[in-house]
C-alpha cells in the first residue's frame, strides 16, 4: 500500500482484509442505492402518468384491477378446494386399500 508521502507502508493480513471487507461492503451498498434509485425512477414516472389521467381514466384502471383480483381469488379458491379434494380421495383410497 503506498501511503500519501510516495513510500511503501506495510499492513498485515487482518488489516488488509478488513479493507477488502469494507471496499466490499460498499460496493454492495452503492449497488442497492442504484436499485433504489432506478425504482424511484419508476415510481415518478408512474406518478407523471397518473397525474395525467382523468377520474374516468382512474375508475377503469381500478375496475380493471378488481377484476383482475377477483379472478386471481376465483383460481386460487378452485385450486385450493381441487386440493381438498384430491386429498380426500388419497385418504379414502387409503382406506379401501387398508
Amino acid at each position: 500500500m503506498q501511503a500519501q508521502g510516495g513510500g511503501i507502508m506495510e499492513i498485515d493480513s487482518d488489516t488488509y482484509d478488513k479493507i477488502i471487507e469494507t471496499h466490499n461492503d460498499v460496493k454492495h451498498v452503492r449497488a442497492g442505492i442504484d436499485k433504489m434509485s432506478c425504482q424511484l425512477d419508476d415510481h415518478e414516472k408512474r406518478i407523471r402518468v397518473l397525474e395525467k389521467c382523468s377520474i374516468e381514466d382512474h375508475e377503469e384502471r381500478i375496475r380493471v384491477l378488481e377484476e383482475r383480483q377477483n379472478r386471481w381469488l376465483g383460481r386460487n379458491a378452485f385450486v385450493g378446494l381441487t386440493v381438498v379434494v384430491v386429498l380426500q380421495l388419497a385418504g379414502i383410497v387409503v382406506q379401501i386399500i387398508r
